[in-house]
Formats: structure tokens, sequence, C-alpha cells
């Protein structure tokens, strides 16, 4: 049941991603959507992990079982980064100290 909606979580993000510009509540929509997909997508590799042996490595999947093993991308790992390219100016303000939102934004303190 999880895996068809992770299907369909997948095709709601690139049809978000193809048609609409990622601002405001669209980018909020895409980043709720995509974070509903990355928690669906761990909560499957822990109940897998109960049947077969599974090891993460960047952006793969190595699922090994008594009669073989396959490789699958990290939707996951995938997905992050794409929220974190999404969001890399806003964290690139946080880690620089500064504030995104403009006029009624606090001041941040550099002592």
């Amino acid at each position: 049941m999880y895996s068809g909606v992770i299907g369909v979580l997948i095709v709601v993000l690139l049809f978000i991603f193809s048609l609409f510009e990622l601002k405001g509540l669209v980018k909020i929509f895409f980043t709720a959507v995509a974070l509903i997909l990355i928690t669906l997508h761990y909560i499957i590799i822990y109940n897998v992990s109960h049947y077969e042996r599974l090891t993460l490595y960047p952006f793969t999947i190595l699922e090994e079982t008594d009669i073989g093993g396959s490789i699958s991308p990290d939707i996951g790992q995938v997905t992050i980064l794409a929220l974190i390219i999404l969001w890399r100016k806003e964290l690139l303000g946080l880690l620089q100290g500064k504030t995104t939102g403009g006029e009624n934004s606090v001041p941040s303190s550099n002592t």
C-alpha cells in the first residue's frame, strides 16, 4: 500500500515541479508533499529491513536476500537533496545568521 502512495507522491512532485514556479504557497506545498514522501519511504525501508538485509549508501539502497540482491535508488535521499536545493537561499541565510523576512524581520545580533 505504501509503495503505491509513494508512486503517486512522486508523480505529484514531478507535476508541481514541471507546471509551477516554486515560490510562495507552491513551494510550501511541494515541501509538505516531499516530507510525506520521505517519511513513507523510510517507514517502508524500516518494515522491509525485518525481512531482508538492507544497506544504505549515498543515493542507493542495496537489498540482499538468500536468493540474490538488488540495487535501487534511495528516493528519500534524492528528495532531501531536492529540498536543500529548493530552500538553498533560506538555508544560506540561516547559516550566515541573516534573516530573509524583509522589513518586519527581527535583525540578527552578531556580538
